[in-house]
């Protein structure tokens, strides 16, 4: 299944972070964002495992369950205190994350780099590690 994971590297000078686990499953945006008036975008991809933080993330091909993914989201919901177990918003948040990275990923190869930024996500590297922005 084409999912995205944190890159573990910065890769360009634009300013850009990685706190997450090395090829650490991740989601998009969890949250508000902090407009481009009042301070530095808060668009980055969240790790899944960690809760921390990255700009980049690379698609990835890995051995997964689409069931086992969701409970990885609901998972690092809870850590992140956004679901309780048992609450109706779960699917919600579950659904709407899922569909987010499934369908980004599906977008791009294998490997590309993308960064997350206040239009969504954006690719900066190809597969064959090409610079695209």
């Amino acid at each position: 299944m084409k999912l995205l994971a944190a890159t573990g590297e910065v890769r360009t000078p634009a300013g850009d972070f990685n706190w997450c686990d090395d090829d650490e499953l991740v989601l998009g945006r969890v949250g508000s964002c902090i407009s481009v008036e009042a301070g530095p975008c808060a668009c980055v991809w969240v790790g899944l495992k960690t809760t921390k933080s990255s700009t980049l993330a690379k698609v990835v091909d890995i051995d997964i369950t689409p069931r086992r993914f969701k409970e990885l989201i609901l998972d690092g919901g809870a850590r992140m205190g956004y679901v309780e177990r048992g609450r109706t918003i779960n699917e919600d948040f579950v659904r709407t994350h899922y569909l987010e990275v499934v369908n980004v990923a599906r977008a791009y190869d294998v490997g590309t780099t993308l960064r997350y930024t206040h239009q969504g996500p954006s690719p900066v590297f190809t597969a064959g590690g090409e610079l695209t922005a």
